[in-house]
């Protein structure tokens, strides 16, 4: 529960400080179909990467859940960035 209101914390404190008129005015010009098809080749990649985890975790003999996989990918990531 933190973790979401330190985020929510975080995202208020730059709508606030950021300037929102530009972000808004160039979303604007991106066309409806084109945000869901990349929205989704993104949640298709990202349910790609879970799997990926989840047969090599548990080819290992780990037997974890797909939550705990879907954390651990999460976590990769960001240390590779």
């Amino acid at each position: 529960m933190a973790r979401w209101a330190a985020a929510l914390l975080i995202l208020g404190i730059l709508f606030y400080l950021l300037p929102v008129a530009p972000l808004r005015n160039a979303l604007s010009r991106v066309p409806l179909t084109r945000f869901l098809a990349v929205l989704l080749i993104y949640l298709v990649a990202l349910t790609g990467g879970i799997a990926k985890w989840h047969t090599v975790v548990n080819s290992a003999g780990a037997q974890t859940l797909r939550p705990t996989i879907m954390n651990l990918s999460g976590r990769w990531r960001a240390r590779r960035s």
